[in-house]
């Protein structure tokens, strides 16, 4: 199942904007192949990222990862190259740099099941603190009458 979808990125960035950078042919129509491409390549980088964490694909995506998904598939389809300050530039270098934080345990995402190194849930009550070990060794009945 892809991260993202053709209609996640004309929610994201409008068909005008698509059409601008997805028309290779300048027919007027934003090639489907080209898109399915970036795609493609934004599922292939995510899963690059997320193999040594969780099982790859993530299914079903979340809202976060499709995020990405289309952040990364947008930068993808700039084909005209951009440069270190553009929106699209900026947004891809986000996303890489948050997967490597998920890659390396220092994040976690939401959805994912099956997480390597991410924390069990907790049982303990919202708001208190648990604390488990040993007996005390001196407490007040093994100190009384001393």
């Amino acid at each position: 199942m892809p991260y993202a979808s053709l209609s996640d990125l004309i929610d994201r960035y409008g068909e005008p904007l698509l059409l601008q950078h997805a028309d290779r042919n300048r027919d007027g129509v934003a090639d489907e192949a080209v898109i399915a491409r970036a795609l493609a390549d934004a599922d292939a980088e995510i899963d690059g990222w997320l193999a040594k964490r969780c099982p790859v694909p993530v299914d079903p995506p979340s809202p976060r990862l499709r995020a990405l998904a289309t952040e990364i598939a947008w930068y993808r389809l700039h084909q005209d190259g951009v440069d270190e300050k553009t929106p699209a530039r900026l947004a891809y270098t986000d996303a890489i740099a948050y997967l490597r934080r998920v890659s390396e345990g220092q994040a976690d995402l939401p959805g994912a099941v099956g997480l390597v190194g991410s924390a069990p849930p907790s049982s303990a009550s919202p708001g208190g603190a648990r604390v488990a070990g040993a007996e005390r060794v001196f407490s007040r009945d093994r100190l009384r009458g001393l």
